[in-house]
């Protein structure tokens, strides 16, 4: 970013110090560089997404000096410690926020490769910044393509990398590895590698994919059990409704079995009046 200042307004000129919050000049140089600030930005909010005391923020005035509006420079990216992201932010000023950032990335640059090792080192060392990394996506100006300096006492000493040129940011808790125009986060708990909001907006695609494809296969399998629940059912009732006509046959049986033993016993109890009673003493009586 330039330093070339916005006009002030008027109330501005008369009551207060104007201090610009852009100054319309491009992000960044190319768009490795760009591509490379806003995955920076977003990976790490994204990692930090429980933490509302961290505040990540790329390509923002960095005030420095009340009263001073041009002492200010616009970090790449940088994340400050113990500061709520909201509500947004149009510049930081070190004095009202009383917070400094901890840790600063520069994407090195043609333009900007000797105020990244120069100017902006010698300042950022003089404010308190406790880690900065220079990132070159085309390893055309820096020694390595990833530089970095921890602050000891007042002074930055150099951070030394591994043998595939990764650094650890211990202000971060995170292992930065260079992989040509891209810079891959690591946890540095677990190891694993922090996604890109691309790459996690493709696994969420992935995950509501085959949720959907379980979701479908769940609807059939809930639909073939129903119909298998109607069927049992249905040969329930019809095994439950010949069992009553059972029941009633047996019944209706029985009745006319009750009947019949009933109109027996009548008829013979009726034989048993009709029948002649035997003569008395043997002897029959003439008229």
């Amino acid at each position: 970013m330039s330093e070339k200042l916005l006009p002030r307004t008027a109330a501005a000129e008369v009551d207060e110090i104007f201090y610009p919050c852009q100054d319309g000049q491009p992000l960044a140089e190319t768009e490795a560089h760009l591509m490379a600030i806003f995955d920076m930005i977003a990976t790490l909010r994204q990692f930090f997404a429980n933490r509302p005391d961290y505040y990540v923020i790329g390509d923002m005035f960095l005030y420095w000096e009340e009263g001073h509006p041009e002492a200010r420079k616009a970090p790449d990216v940088m994340v400050v410690k113990g500061v709520e992201p909201k509500p947004p932010h149009l510049f930081f000023k070190i004095w009202e926020e009383r917070a400094t950032p901890a840790v600063i990335f520069e994407m090195t640059s043609r333009s900007t490769a000797d105020e990244d090792i120069g100017g902006k080192y010698r300042l950022y060392e003089q404010l308190g910044v406790k880690e900065y990394f220079l990132f070159d996506p085309h390893h055309e100006y820096l020694e390595r393509p990833l530089v970095g300096y921890r602050l000891i006492g007042r002074h930055y000493e150099p951070l030394i990398p591994s043998a595939n040129g990764c650094l650890i940011s211990s202000e971060l808790q995170v292992q930065l590895c260079p992989d040509g125009v891209h810079l891959n986060l690591f946890d540095f708990r677990t190891g694993k590698r922090l996604p890109t909001p691309k790459e996690t907006n493709r696994l969420w695609q992935e995950a509501a994919a085959e949720v959907a494809r379980l979701q479908k296969w769940a609807d059939s399998e809930i639909a073939s059990a129903q119909e298998r629940i109607r069927h049992t059912e249905r040969l329930r009732q019809e095994e439950q409704k010949r069992a009553d006509n059972a029941e009633r046959e047996r019944q209706e049986q029985k009745q006319r079995a009750d009947e019949a033993e009933r109109r027996l016993a009548e008829l013979k109890a009726e034989l048993a009046r009709l029948r002649p009673e035997p003569p008395t003493n043997g002897h029959a009586t003439a008229e």
